[in-house]
């Protein structure tokens, strides 16, 4: 089966109902927001290395909400854009933040 991302740009993510999500022992999400009737999160880190760390908390979202890995993610200050454990990895300068 062919999963496919839909798109998000900034101005549609601005539009958006915008949450920030965190559990009783920390883990916390930045930006979660409503597309349709999905949740779909968004974590955002400064650093421009991606470690495997960055999508600790995400994948913590993923176990409680039941969101898949095409729902979720990582903007970075780094240079590549790829995927990580079906997670999309995000240049912050990419004006189509979830594909």
């Amino acid at each position: 089966m062919h999963k496919t991302r839909s798109t998000v740009s900034v101005k549609e993510l601005i539009r958006a109902c915008i949450y920030f999500w965190r559990d009783n022992i920390g883990t916390e999400i930045d930006v979660v927001f409503e597309e349709g009737m999905k949740l779909r999160a968004l974590e955002i880190k400064s650093g421009k290395t991606f470690s495997a760390e960055f999508t600790s908390n995400l994948e913590a979202w993923m176990r409680y909400s039941g969101s898949l890995p095409e729902d979720c993610a990582l903007i970075y200050a780094g240079d590549r854009e790829f995927e990580y454990k079906g997670i999309a990895i995000r240049r912050w300068n990419n004006p189509e933040i979830a594909q």
